[in-house]
């Protein structure tokens, strides 16, 4: 009698419909074992991922921060004119002296540090100038016009920015080189760099081709004849002459004096004049009229193809400078500023009216709003063009002076009186000698200061300067974003589990106290 009544209870129980708000009762009264669940969870899964990342190799990266002062280093050139790259900072030459000065053997090879060293442009104003402008340009409302005219003006202002800031980082697994050795490292890294470029590759010297005293070494052709030699020797010096006028147009150049024989520019100048008015003039014209021209007929076939090869120097450079005139002046013609100027006359011929001209936005009205937008790169362009021609222009009138001392050389040895007295050769020599030693030494003198004048503009001491001290900082593995997204997925994972479990725990519970019920009501 009581089995009976167990099962007809148990199958009215399992007939009952589920009720919700006793389901929400029932979930109520589990919370905390649910809230303290999801807590556990949540806190083992942080345990195991900081574990993760704690014992997983961490990156520690060391950046200094530098300011390069050499002049040009704002545009991208070195002094000399020659592109500037960053790159050539940790060039393989320049790291493995340094690999090599630090003994860096003891702790990695050559290449994971050739690997681990980086340089790039870090300029904080630069950063700052990207992210106003970007703010002004995410504006939904700005028109095309407006944008066009934002981005303009940053073009502009990056423009006027500097290029000259750097940052140099060593990244390596933390712990495997000391930090101090790290800092020092970084520090001979840019010394090693200014060092070769200073004295190895010469990219801080100022742009001006310095003739050397070697240009003054007798050759075979001088040998042979000593009205060559000195013509030779005359063209040497003049050479030299020039040189010196080139750096009398540097900034603080006419300043400097040698260290050895405190000579100054001015004076090599006069020298040099000197040496060619008052010595080497006259010397060729003893020569000439003293008989000691060995075959006058081979030295007037000399002088004619000196004067020939002249002449052809001299038209080539006036055909240079004429295509340069020719090509500004097609430029002018068909460039912007024309189809500006074209629509200035059409507009200027059209008859006046006194009713109010509405502007229409046409192809003209376009051509002439790219035509403003170029002007700066077009006036650039021009100036280089007009340098080129003056520059072309200056370089004919030392060879149109050529062609004329070698005709009237010419003139004068076919026309050249027969020698009243002849001249001790041994005399000549010596004199030639003479002036190609005295020579020599001024062009020592133009080197000296070549080298000072270098130094000065840009000094080793100042090539470079650091802006920040050396800062490191510990990059751990793992990816933060990606944990946070597998934590939820652990508790959106556990939350039904949960759930589940307390569902079935309170009904067996419920369960357990109908029978204990049922037992009581049927003793």
């Amino acid at each position: 009698m009581d089995s009976r009544a167990t099962i007809d209870h148990t199958a009215e129980t399992a007939d009952q419909p589920v009720s919700i708000a006793h389901l929400m009762h029932t979930l109520r009264r589990y919370m905390p074992v649910i809230v303290l669940t999801l807590l556990s969870v949540a806190i083992i899964y942080i345990l195991g991922v900081v574990a993760y990342m704690v014992a997983k190799p961490s990156q520690t990266a060391t950046m200094l921060r530098f300011r390069l002062n050499f002049t040009g280093a704002d545009k991208g050139i070195y002094p000399n004119g020659a592109a500037f790259n960053a790159s050539t900072m940790i060039s393989t030459p320049v790291l493995r002296k340094v690999y090599q000065a630090n003994e860096l053997g003891r702790f990695q090879p050559f290449d994971r540090f050739a690997q681990s060293i980086i340089v790039l442009e870090s300029n904080t104003a630069l950063e700052r100038l990207n992210a106003d402008y970007q703010a002004r340009l995410a504006d939904p409302k700005l028109t095309p016009v407006d944008r066009d005219r934002i981005f303009r003006e940053f073009d502009a202002k990056r423009e006027s920015l500097g290029k000259n800031e750097f940052a140099l980082t060593y990244a390596r697994v933390q712990g495997s080189v000391p930090e101090n050795l790290v800092r020092k490292v970084l520090s001979d890294i840019l010394v090693t760099w200014a060092n070769d470029a200073e004295k190895t590759q010469r990219l801080f010297d100022y742009p001006l081709a310095i003739l050397s005293p070697d240009i003054l070494t007798v050759t075979s052709a001088d040998k042979n004849d000593p009205m060559i030699s000195l013509l030779v020797l005359r063209l040497n010096i003049s050479r030299l002459l020039k040189n010196v006028v080139e750096m009398e147009h540097v900034p603080g150049a006419t300043l400097i004096r040698t260290p050895s024989k405190k000579m100054s520019l001015i004076e090599l100048r006069m020298r040099l004049d000197d040496t060619l008015r008052f010595r080497v003039e006259p010397l060729l014209a003893e020569i000439r009229n003293g008989g000691l021209i060995r075959n006058p007929a081979v030295m007037v076939q000399f002088l004619e193809n000196q004067l020939t090869y002249d002449e052809l120097r001299l038209k080539e450079l006036q055909q240079r400078g004429e295509a340069i005139r020719t090509a500004l002046t097609v430029y002018t013609n068909s460039g912007p500023n024309a189809v500006e100027q074209g629509t200035m006359v059409t507009q200027g011929t059209q008859p006046k009216s006194a009713e109010t001209v509405t502007p229409m936005v046409n192809d003209s009205f376009l051509d002439r709003l790219v035509a403003m937008s170029n002007q700066a790169d077009e006036i650039k362009y021009r100036q280089k063009i007009a340098d080129d021609y003056q520059r072309a222009t200056l370089d004919v009138i030392p060879t149109q002076q050529a062609v004329e001392y070698d005709k009237e050389m010419l003139d004068l040895m076919r026309h050249a009186p027969a020698a009243s007295q002849q001249l001790p050769a041994a005399q000549v020599t010596a004199d030639v000698e003479q002036i190609r030693e005295e020579s020599r030494g001024l062009a020592a003198q133009l080197s000296e200061i070549d080298q000072i004048l270098s130094r000065t503009i840009n000094p080793s001491s100042q090539i470079y300067s650091v802006t920040e001290a050396p800062t490191t900082t510990i990059q751990r593995s793992g990816d933060i974003r990606r944990s946070f997204l597998g934590l939820v997925l652990a508790l959106l994972v556990t939350l039904p589990i949960t759930v589940i479990a307390c569902l079935l725990h309170n009904r067996v519970r419920e369960e357990d106290e109908a029978e204990e019920e049922l037992l009581e009501a049927t003793t």
